[in-house]
């Protein structure tokens, strides 16, 4: 008796061909592409943390390839400011998700590791 792996395989990759667009709907759609992950820290106060958790380029730089953007402000500076709330009521070093629309997704204290960093980004921009 002949195997039917063969056919098979041929069967079910013309049917991905044809229902290509419909698989795609049905795959997990990120939530929040494009949106800012921004930490506001007091720069004169910086921890050894934050200058590892900042030293890590290779994370920041991926962050674009994943369809998100980073800042790093001073707490004093002016492009801050319109997050001062938030980083008042989580103090600093704070970590905010902001979308594209300005909506801040979530803000809290920054973590410690970078995968403490990476798994808060994940879970809230879906990224």
């Amino acid at each position: 008796m002949k195997s039917l792996g063969p056919v098979f395989l041929i069967v079910v990759g013309f049917l991905l061909v044809l229902a290509g667009p419909a698989i795609d709907r049905l795959l997990p759609q990120p939530e929040h592409p494009d949106s800012w992950v921004i930490v506001v820290e007091q720069t004169e106060d910086r921890s050894p943390v934050v200058a590892r958790l900042q030293s890590d380029t290779n994370w920041w730089e991926n962050l674009e390839s994943r369809r998100l953007h980073w800042r790093f402000y001073d707490a004093d500076s002016p492009d801050a400011e319109q997050y001062a709330e938030r980083v008042k009521e989580s103090g600093t070093p704070a970590l905010l998700i902001v979308a594209t629309d300005g909506t801040v997704l979530d803000s809290r204290p920054l973590p410690a590791t970078i995968d403490g960093l990476d798994q808060i980004v994940t879970s809230v921009t879906g990224m």
